[in-house]
């Protein structure tokens, strides 16, 4: 009696078998509705295949903006093998399938997602990804080419414009959009129906939260013992309007008591002051966290304390509404500009070049009128004494500073 053998997944065949019984499948269906048959030929199988591996590169490409092997394989899991289990067994056979696509990518003249990571190589990795994303979603969308027509980007955005709902994001994808497009070969190249360089006027009031919430966040760090670390990066955002990424990881001076953030978008990194009276805050040590992370938990203190942070709102409601505050403040928008280290605007033209007002003498006058200062101020001793968190430091870095301050 011959010995039972152990139940082995059945590989599928190729990815040309596969549509070659899918061609006579559909020309049985159409010989019993008496339709005319075609023959089936190498050459017409071929053809077909060409269209195929088009159609699986688009298909990743969409959905995992990559047209790497791995990007390939997963859409194979995820499609072609969706009802098989996913183990060794079948990432093996979805490399199988996927090899011939690998090959017909090596032979095409032209890879513009390649072409276009060559050309912004030297960029900010952010930025870089940030670029990919799009560039990846429109290749996806409309398939490769050397030359995308004005047709084919108006077919574009008319998916962008349904695909996001905010005028903002859409106007971003429209930007990287036109770098992607002009890395292709033609600088001046335009988006098609947009006479000015932004593709929508932005939302002229972005949502931003309140001071009146600002200073809930500030009190709920004591009611709900929020973790030191946390606080500092409130503190950070708060005070210095700074965005999600550059709370992530900063770098604090104590021997100068400075912080310096890690700024984007072509800010200038120059360290921020810190209050002599807030020194202690920003001593203790720092855990590392993701931004996705950071973010998270934003909105769970800020539904905790019943601050309303609608959907897809972060740090940059805080950041807002502190640009807001310094602008109301100063009274003056270049000096704003400097405070929350952004780039100098054109708007701003040769002033931007003459006014040589020193950061740290700008920082010294913002920080002297800041409202939140004050508040984080008055708050320095009772979080000390009431935060849990604070105990393993308190007699070691707090209680001397501690003991000089009455309540």
């Amino acid at each position: 009696m011959a010995e039972a053998k152990d139940w082995q997944l059945e590989a599928p065949a190729s990815l040309k078998d596969i549509v070659r019984d899918e061609l006579i499948a559909c020309g049985q269906e159409d010989f019993r509705r008496h339709k005319e048959v075609k023959p089936i030929t190498d050459e017409s199988v071929e053809g077909l295949m060409q269209k195929v591996y088009a159609h699986i590169e688009k298909e990743a490409l969409a959905v995992y903006h990559s047209a790497e092997p791995w990007a390939l394989r997963q859409w194979a899991l995820g499609n072609i093998l969706k009802e098989e289990i996913v183990n060794e067994v079948t990432a093996e056979i979805a490399h199988e399938l996927i090899s011939p696509v690998i090959s017909w990518q090596s032979e095409q003249e032209f890879d513009p997602i390649k072409h276009f990571i060559d050309q912004i190589h030297d960029l900010n990795p952010l930025t870089i990804k940030n670029y990919l994303v799009t560039a990846a979603r429109f290749v996806g969308f409309i398939g490769r080419k050397r030359y995308y027509s004005d047709e084919d980007i108006t077919n574009y955005l008319k998916y962008a414009r349904k695909r996001f709902e905010n005028d903002n994001t859409y106007h971003q994808e429209g930007i990287k959009l036109l770098q992607f497009l002009r890395n292709l070969g033609d600088e001046n190249r335009k988006l098609p129906g947009t006479k000015k360089r932004h593709l929508r006027i932005r939302t002229k009031y972005a949502y931003s939260v309140t001071q009146q919430d600002m200073e809930t966040v500030a009190l709920a760090c004591l009611i709900d013992h929020v973790r030191f670390d946390m606080v500092l990066r409130l503190v950070c955002s708060t005070i210095y309007g700074r965005r999600a990424g550059e709370l992530v990881d900063f770098k604090v001076n104590l021997n100068d008591n400075t912080v310096l953030f890690p700024t984007r978008k072509g800010g200038e990194q120059v360290p921020h002051p810190i209050p002599p009276s807030l020194v202690p805050l920003f001593m203790v040590p720092m855990y590392p966290i993701t931004e996705g992370m950071l973010q998270r938990w934003l909105r769970q203190i800020c539904k905790k304390a019943e601050v309303n942070l609608p959907y897809r709102s972060g740090f940059h409601s805080f950041r807002r509404r502190v640009a807001t505050m310094v602008r109301h403040e100063i009274h003056s928008d270049i000096n704003t500009h400097r405070f929350m280290r952004w780039a100098d605007p054109r708007e701003f033209g040769i002033l931007g070049q003459y006014d040589q007002a020193r950061y740290e003498d700008i920082d010294k006058e913002v920080l002297a009128v800041h409202p939140m200062v004050k508040l984080w101020e008055d708050l320095v001793p009772i979080l000390f004494k009431f935060n849990r968190s604070y105990r393993p430091f308190y007699d070691n870095i707090f209680k001397p500073f501690y003991d000089n301050i009455h309540i």
